[in-house]
């Protein structure tokens, strides 16, 4: 089974959230939001296109727009260990096992 990496949420924070968490920042690039029928407010970050097609079909996204003023974010990924470690914090030996997650 391939791996999942998706995160929607607002563009202002997407690029601190793709700095400060782990699997985000090794796995996820930015997606177009256009062919999405999105808020342009919204960005889109996953490690693959075809993640982002299948996760966010018509009826997801027409419920995202729908409720956009309550909307916050939605973070997909079969790989998450948290946020970055600092280097002076933790050791790479440390680092939880990657889990599957939903976040919303």
């Amino acid at each position: 089974m391939d791996s999942v990496v998706l995160a929607v949420m607002p563009r202002k924070g997407l690029k601190r959230l793709q700095q400060e968490v782990q699997d985000l920042a090794h796995f996820a690039t930015e997606k177009k939001t256009e062919k999405f029928d999105l808020p342009p407010q919204l960005g889109i970050l996953a490690e693959f296109s075809e993640v982002a097609n299948e996760f966010l079909s018509v009826p997801v996204c027409k419920t995202i727009s729908d409720n956009f003023d309550v909307f916050d974010s939605i973070h997909f990924s079969d790989y998450y260990t948290g946020f970055k470690i600092s280097q002076e914090s933790q050791t790479e030996t440390e680092r939880p096992k990657p889990t599957k997650r939903l976040i919303f």
